[in-house]
């Protein structure tokens, strides 16, 4: 998961983490503290296997699965939650509470994707919104889930090679004289590394 920018309301900075609220448990997985940022990039990733039953499929029914947002102090206060995403699980109890329907999926190449999208963090005691946050949840197999995570390693690792300023060319006037007087590139080459 990503963040957006800080809405306009809220432009101090923060130490932002999430704690995510697993719908079939008890438990609570928490990101790594963002430290002091107006934009957090948690890269939180959470996988975690269900045995999908009837019950489950029922659980999920109309069930919304909770992302807290809390900005951790520093001093001796309580870190104080920030908002909260909520994301439906009914596309998944849609999906797959037909068993054919189920096998077909099951049996595709890339899991059910509930969402991949921004979603607002909303502040549930003020109903006030103050930023989005990028999901992605999806449900399949460990290969579908597998095939999923490899697509989204290589869509962030893909360079974009950009096209440098002409104002950086600090040594084009030189290129220019060298073509004029008949001379070829050196051979030492410079590298250029975009990062």
């Amino acid at each position: 998961m990503t963040s957006s920018g800080w809405h306009m309301r809220d432009m101090s900075t923060r130490n932002v983490y999430l704690n995510c609220r697993m719908f079939w448990c008890d438990d609570v997985v928490a990101s790594n503290v963002c430290w002091g940022t107006f934009e957090p990039t948690f890269n939180f990733v959470q996988v975690a296997p269900v045995l999908l039953t009837q019950s489950l499929l029922e659980r999920m029914r109309n069930n919304f699965m909770v992302i807290e947002v809390w900005d951790k102090k520093t001093a001796s206060q309580n870190d104080q939650l920030v908002g909260i995403v909520k994301i439906s699980l009914h596309q998944f109890y849609m999906s797959f509470r037909d068993r054919k329907i189920q096998t077909a999926l099951l049996k595709s190449e890339y899991p059910v994707i509930g969402i991949d999208n921004y979603l607002p963090v909303i502040n549930p005691f003020t109903d006030t919104r103050f930023r989005k946050i990028k999901v992605l949840l999806a449900m399949g197999s460990a290969e579908q889930v597998s095939a999923l995570q490899h697509i989204q390693l290589e869509t962030k690792t893909s360079v974009v090679m950009t096209k440098r300023p002409a104002s950086y060319l600090e040594r084009q006037h030189l290129n220019i004289q060298d073509k004029e007087n008949g001379l070829h590139a050196s051979k030492d080459k410079v590298v250029e590394h975009t990062f």
